[in-house]
């Protein structure tokens, strides 16, 4: 008698086993994975997922798998060669980075929040036919969708002038916390942040805010008259929520 297993809508990150740091499939088990997220899990045979016959090596166990994330793709499970086991590739299955929001918050992870940032390969990327998320958009891949209409820390940056003085807005923060701003002439990224990832490069000049109750904070800065035609990028971060802003980039008039 083989068991069915269905998985799906989760997110299965940072597990260590000996045999599949996420999934572990034996003793002729067979199973479904669908809108799902494997990722850096770690395991002597098969990071993300090990199938296998079992103890005896007897009977197959096999796993169907679609629209799912895994990080190092295929190169991440480990198939059982004797047996008949299988794992079929079914559709719709990538492994690029899902950019979570802040997976590193702390060693215990009782502050990572696994939420997708805007840009996220998994947003509306799940099965077809799945149950649309709460927001009415089409099903996300992993355990917490991405709310599209769901307020947001927000950077503004209006038009640069050189010779004048920019205002660059920050709103949507956490009310009466600190909250960061960040320039830079150079781009580099994406980089792998704690809380996300960064799109500005050294040297970068930062400046530290308060929000004030409603969760905004307003920087009034100088454009040297030199810096015209020249592109400058802005990155921030709400302390509070651990949540980095949008990066913005903009060049001077």
């Amino acid at each position: 008698t083989r068991s069915l297993l269905w998985i799906s809508k989760n997110s299965i990150v940072f597990n260590t086993a000996q045999l599949g740091g996420g999934i572990h499939l034996s003793d002729a088990s067979m199973g479904v994975l669908f809108d799902s997220i494997l990722w850096v899990n770690v395991a002597s045979q098969g990071d993300n997922l090990w199938i296998g016959g079992g103890f005896w090596g007897t009977s197959a166990s096999m796993l169907e798998i679609s629209f799912c994330a895994l990080s190092d793709g295929w190169s991440s499970t480990y198939l059982d060669p004797y047996t008949g086991n299988a794992i079929f590739d079914v559709a719709g299955n990538i492994d690029d980075d899902p950019m979570f929001l802040n997976p590193l918050a702390g060693q215990d992870y009782s502050w990572n929040n696994f939420e997708l940032q805007s840009g996220s390969p998994c947003i509306d990327s799940g099965h077809p036919t799945s149950q649309a998320d709460a927001d009415g958009s089409p099903s996300d891949m992993g355990a917490v969708y991405y709310d599209h209409n769901a307020i947001r820390p927000t950077l503004s940056v209006p038009s640069l002038i050189a010779g004048q003085t920019a205002v660059v807005q920050l709103s949507n923060c956490t009310p009466n916390r600190t909250v960061f701003l960040a320039w830079s002439m150079t781009s580099r990224g994406p980089i792998n942040t704690p809380y996300g990832q960064a799109y500005i490069g050294a040297p970068y000049q930062v400046r530290v805010l308060g929000s004030d109750s409603s969760g905004g904070a307003i920087i009034y800065q100088d454009v040297p008259p030199q810096l015209s035609g020249q592109s400058i990028w802005f990155h921030g971060l709400d302390v509070g929520s651990g949540t980095l802003l949008n990066p913005v980039a903009v060049t001077v008039l």
